[in-house]
């Protein structure tokens, strides 16, 4: 079955998708910002973030949360060497930060420099065991590296801590369907949309599933339950086009 939609250009669409996602949550955190760089951050301006916090690491290159922002903006633009490099720096400064090692573990994949995001994440295991943003990170490398099984694997023991974790079960469902096992993949993301019936992800990777099984006018359907306003994404647009 070829990796289509939901598949090899995934780091990309992972990136975009991160982005958006981090720039929810840091937009409340940063909206009391004290300075003229949070502040654009805060109100989504991130050309005048990224020059303000070029000026802030030009006065101090230790300046560990205009090195952590810096880093994401590079690395959302595709300029992944300068944008790990700068959390490098980071993690010199502030060993202990354990966002900024996730973030360039999660870099590092979107890069496809796998190995090295392996070791990224378990580097952040060992320092924080069992946390769910590393374990789900990954998986999520180990999937685009084709191993299937150790994904699965990880996919499962977070389920079985906490069956209605979306993102896990969204993760084992794709892992199931890139390796082919079709009608399972079609009845683990059935069960994933009884947690959140309008998740685009999930209705993407369930058409995407039916498409593959030779049923199109099933698959049209369920990008139809997708929201009007959820329409949106590369792999939302790569399916429709299907």
């Amino acid at each position: 079955v070829p990796h289509g939609g939901l598949s090899k250009g995934d780091p990309v669409t992972a990136r975009r998708s991160f982005a958006l996602a981090a720039l929810a949550l840091l937009l409340a955190a940063a909206a009391q910002a004290q300075n003229p760089a949070d502040a654009a951050w805060a109100r989504g301006d991130l050309e005048t973030a990224r020059r303000l916090y070029a000026e802030r690491l030009t006065a101090d290159s230790s300046d560990v949360r205009a090195l952590h922002r810096m880093g994401l903006l590079l690395s959302w633009d595709g300029r992944y060497a300068k944008g790990i490099a700068l959390l490098d720096r980071l993690l010199l400064v502030a060993p202990e930060n354990g966002d900024a090692r996730l973030d360039r573990a999660r870099v590092l994949a979107w890069a496809e420099r796998f190995d090295e995001s392996v070791a990224g994440y378990e580097e952040a295991l060992r320092r924080a065991p069992g946390d769910r943003q590393a374990l789900l990170g990954l998986a999520q490398t180990m999937a685009w590296m084709d191993r299937l099984e150790p994904a699965r694997a990880i996919y499962a023991r977070l389920l079985a801590a906490d069956p209605t974790d979306l993102e896990a079960g969204q993760g084992e469902a794709r892992v199931t369907l890139w390796d082919g096992r079709l009608i399972a993949a079609e009845a683990e993301w059935r069960a994933v949309l009884t947690l959140d019936t309008t998740n685009a992800a999930s209705l993407v990777g369930l058409s995407q599933t039916l498409r593959w099984q030779g049923r199109p006018d099933a698959a049209r359907e369920a990008l139809a339950r997708i929201p009007a306003e959820r329409r949106t994404g590369r792999d939302y647009l790569e399916e429709r086009r299907q």
